[in-house]
């Protein structure tokens, strides 16, 4: 039996307003990268995001960057490019409302979604 995927989001406390640059503590990902160098079958998808805040091809290409931020870090600890396959959502799918600070920040963001590879 296959094992359900795992997510894990890297929010806004990793991502500045406007920014594609990993800051703060990076715990989850140095997790993420121990799990990852540990099982050579699990491979990661990892999608950025944005707040609605400015164009929406502008966010497609910011969320993507955020995302290859995510996956230039896990390249950095070890783990095979070829096992990390990076996509945008952009401003279009928000887990807050963008009517607020608070939930601008919480949209900025990149989700990473761990699965075994068969």
């Amino acid at each position: 039996m296959t094992p359900a995927p795992e997510e894990t989001i890297i929010d806004a406390k990793h991502f500045d307003f406007d920014k594609a640059i990993l800051k703060g503590d990076l715990s989850k990902l140095t997790a993420i990268a121990d799990k990852m160098k540990a099982d050579s079958l699990l491979v990661a998808d990892i999608v950025g995001h944005t707040d609605s805040i400015g164009k929406k091809s502008y966010n497609q290409t910011l969320g993507l960057k955020r995302a290859n931020a995510v996956k230039r870090w896990l390249v950095s600890q070890g783990i095979d490019g070829k096992r990390i396959i990076t996509s945008s959502k952009g401003e279009t799918s928000p887990i807050a409302s963008n009517k607020s600070k608070e939930g601008r920040a919480k949209n900025r963001r990149a989700v990473i979604t761990i699965n075994v590879t068969e």
